[in-house]
């Protein structure tokens, strides 16, 4: 009922670390980052992604952690420490809607769908250097290659676009039929 809001967490990165104090937020390996804490903390819903058709978030080396990070807890089942409630994985939140579940508009979902379809996640950036080594470094040990995990991107996005075609032939279905001419 209406209590569950309130066991409901949300990560928002830009809120969550103190800006002024970045260093500090960071720790000193990345499994001490307060983006790892939070994401393994085994009460998250989901990672939801602000994007519009830039996808500037995939440009960041750090939105690079934590895309693999998602990606991990997606492919893990939850173990017996770890209370992990229904994990959704990856939601591309847009400001017309949830792309992933066929919320977002048709020209918001086609132009974040031909920017990703270009985008290599390589090529992400850091302020820090030495956060972009590690953080492709991580990458590479963990899914693979930078080839897999964009991939693991490129599979997200499609399922994301079938349910806004979906979404959107359904919402033309209903259209049509209530336009019919009474006969």
């Amino acid at each position: 009922g209406g209590a569950l809001w309130r066991e409901t967490v949300y990560w928002i990165c830009t809120f969550c670390n103190n800006q002024y104090k970045l260093q500090e937020e960071m720790g000193k390996t990345w499994s001490d980052s307060s983006f790892y804490l939070a994401l393994s903390s085994g009460c998250l819903r989901g990672t939801c992604m602000v994007i519009d058709e830039r996808a500037l978030p995939l440009t960041r080396s750090w939105c690079l952690f934590e895309l693999l990070q998602t990606f991990l807890l997606t492919d893990q089942p939850a173990d017996g420490d770890t209370v992990q409630v229904s994990f959704l994985g990856l939601l591309l939140c847009s400001s017309t809607g949830v792309l992933n579940t066929g919320q977002a508009s048709v020209d918001v979902s086609l132009g974040i769908g031909r920017r990703l379809s270009s985008l290599r996640l390589e090529d992400a950036q850091a302020s820090v250097a030495a956060d972009k080594e590690m953080i492709d470094n991580l990458v590479v040990q963990q899914m693979g290659s930078f080839s897999a995990i964009n991939h693991k991107l490129m599979s997200n996005l499609r399922a994301a676009l079938k349910a806004a075609q979906d979404a959107t032939n359904a919402e033309f279905a209903t259209l049509m039929t209530g336009a019919a001419p009474a006969v």
